[in-house]
């Protein structure tokens, strides 16, 4: 038998303690329903003064004295909005937590939950992360109540379907996995809502954590297995092409699975162009994906065991450049990585107003300062400053980063084998390429197909 709310209506002032604490926004207004005692209970922080006001308190005020019981009252003043009948106060702090509202009136064992809604939240803006020339100036925002919105707005079919979970500890934080049911593969939306399941319960409140437990190997991966996109065009051109998306709540961005390795290198501008054009650019990312991860490598392999490769009066301007420099090739070039990849991320969190110009200046002068004072010679800032532009060509920053990451494993590597330690090392990583799986579909095949 399913315990009661209370056993007395005096108890409930010392049951809102325990149950909700004693902070400061939970608000618990005592008000007269039809002549019994009610109160109305909600966060000041999730729910708006004015849509408590309009939705809720007026239509109390006309409709309750009328009203034989709660669900009458229901019925005839709030029927435009969700509800729910609840007899746990676990699950009445969850929906309160949830921009509800809880109304519990002396007599009646069960509380209606209603939600109200009204917080404050972000507006639509512009991509930041992802900017672009052509498509929707539109990017996700930190609501999934938006982002669903926002796909709706575009996708107006009834195949476009939203499966909810609660994937907090406390099932307060909401998941919402979006796909096109006559387009996704079954094998795949069942592996998505299987894993995505086996998340109840657990502390998952952020799209790192949600991508860290959706991924297809817990271990370290070198290059990402899953897309994540704040643009709302480049979610709608993968669920067409029967992938799934998942939002979280408090995140401005998509996870897009499955994610294979030719994805990283589609941009959502390629649909707006000539399939020439398209085709230029992709190829264009593909050269820099090689330049970003090989050529400090291929550098150090040259200029430390294999110079006889490059022209003569090449080799002899690098040797006479660096005859009077204190420091190895290797130490030299990563000294120069370690400094930009340092501006990189300092430009990333200066204030917007003055970190593109502190990192262009920086470059500039710190570049400059250490070719003058002989520390580094000036072809090294030529290949780390070519490296760099190439690392910025991949539309998405999580692929982007392994680059990054990658690029010094190839610069150890040549360091000791040369050359070779840099066919070597493609050769490993092709092998591991091809071994890689998201959520069944070969990492490196064009057309995803289940294998």
């Amino acid at each position: 038998m399913t315990k009661p709310l209370y056993e007395t209506w005096d108890e409930l002032e010392e049951t809102f303690e325990l149950t909700f604490g004693k902070t400061t926004d939970f608000v618990k207004v005592p008000v007269l329903f039809n002549g019994r005692k009610c109160w109305i209970l909600y966060y000041s922080s999730l729910v708006g003064s004015s849509e408590l006001s309009s939705l809720l308190m007026l239509p109390f005020n006309l409709h309750a004295a009328k009203s034989e019981n709660v669900e009458q009252f229901r019925a005839t003043a709030l029927a435009s909005l969700n509800y729910m009948y609840i007899n746990d106060w676990i699950v009445i702090a969850r929906q309160l937590n949830k921009n509800s509202v809880c109304i519990l009136a002396e007599g009646e064992q069960e509380a209606l939950t209603v939600e109200i809604g009204g917080y404050a939240e972000r507006s639509i803006s512009e991509p930041v992360i992802q900017p672009s020339i052509y498509g929707p100036k539109i990017a996700f925002t930190e609501s999934i109540v938006t982002n669903i919105s926002i796909l709706r707005r575009v996708l107006r079919t009834k195949s476009l379907q939203m499966e909810s979970f609660d994937t907090s500890s406390d099932m307060v934080t909401g998941t919402v996995l979006v796909y096109l049911e006559d387009v996704i593969e079954p094998d795949l939306l069942n592996e998505a809502k299987r894993r995505i399941q086996s998340l109840e319960g657990k502390k998952v409140t952020t799209s790192t954590h949600l991508m860290k437990e959706l991924r297809d190997d817990k271990k370290t991966n070198f290059f990402p297995t899953l897309m994540v996109t704040e643009r709302q065009d480049a979610c709608i051109a993968q669920l067409m092409e029967g992938r799934a998306v998942v939002f979280i709540d408090g995140s401005p961005s998509g996870i897009i699975l499955p994610a294979v390795f030719q994805d990283f290198f589609r941009s959502s501008e390629d649909a707006y162009l000539p399939r020439p054009m398209m085709i230029f650019l992709r190829v264009l990312r593909y050269c820099a994906f090689f330049i970003a991860l090989l050529l400090p490598g291929i550098y150090i392999g040259v200029i430390n065991y294999n110079y006889e490769i490059i022209p003569i009066n090449l080799a002899i301007e690098i040797a006479g450049l660096r005859s009077n420099l204190p420091f190895p090739s290797v130490i030299e070039l990563l000294l120069v990585e370690a400094a930009f990849e340092i501006m990189r991320e300092g430009s990333i969190r200066m204030p917007k107003i003055v970190g593109n110009a502190l990192t262009v200046v920086g470059a500039l002068v710190i570049g400059d300062a250490a070719v003058q004072a002989g520390i580094v010679s000036i072809v090294v800032i030529i290949v780390v400053a070519f490296t760099g532009l190439s690392s910025y060509a991949f539309p998405y920053y999580n692929f982007a980063f392994s680059v990054r990451l990658l690029r010094f494993i190839f610069i150890g590597v040549a360091s000791m084998l040369g050359i070779y330690g840099v066919f070597l090392g493609c050769i490993i990583l092709f092998a591991y390429l091809v071994s890689q799986r998201s959520y069944g579909y070969p990492y490196l095949q064009l057309n995803a197909k289940r294998s």
